[in-house]
């Protein structure tokens, strides 16, 4: 069992301890860990014997607060975080954070009611897919998805059915195809 590489563990309800009884499967890539009852403070750091981790999807957990460290060195393998459905408010911080896992390159948000969202999304260096579907969002944040054009590996971006605040812009993203937007507010 040490040389697991996938875990499923979604819908078990567990608690954050499972993690320390985890440890020795190091060679993890696949850790699934939706809908497993989580609740409160996330801290990464809890997922620093995964050195090895390339996929995480802790969506469906009533997760309201992301911890990720200034500097954080750990996780740098880590291509593709589901983190939907989730119940984080600040989504400024979170994008931010974001930034210091350096081959992520799949990001799941779906489902989220971001109070606040950044516009400086730079530190996305190898981001290829972005999903916001049914997700609240300021049209800052798809004003600086728009600059993504430069960066060559963007792909594709899912915000379907999302509720849009949007004051009068024009948008200029190659790769943004809005298919459904359920609300419209002008500031």
């Amino acid at each position: 069992l040490r040389k697991l590489k996938y875990l499923g563990l979604s819908g078990n309800k567990l608690n954050h301890s499972i993690l320390s009884s985890l440890t020795i499967f190091s060679l993890l890539r696949e850790l699934y860990l939706r809908d497993t009852g989580f609740k409160g403070t996330f801290d990464v750091r809890e997922f620093n014997s995964f050195n090895n981790l390339e996929a995480l999807d802790m969506s469906n957990n009533e997760i309201d607060n992301l911890v990720v460290p200034q500097g954080y060195r750990g996780l740098r393998n880590l291509k593709s975080l589901d983190l939907s459905e989730v119940g984080i408010r600040d989504g400024s911080n979170l994008l931010r954070s974001m930034g210091s896992f350096p081959s992520l390159n799949t990001l799941y948000l779906t489902s989220n009611n971001f109070i606040d969202t950044t516009s400086e999304l730079h530190n996305f260096t190898n981001l290829e897919y972005l999903a916001l579907d049914s997700s609240s969002l300021h049209i800052s944040l798809l004003q600086s998805i728009a600059s993504f054009t430069s960066v060559a590996q963007f792909r594709q971006l899912g915000i379907s059915g999302i509720g849009l605040f949007l004051p009068p812009y024009k948008p200029s993203a190659k790769h943004c195809i809005i298919h459904f937007v359920k609300k419209i507010v002008d500031d």
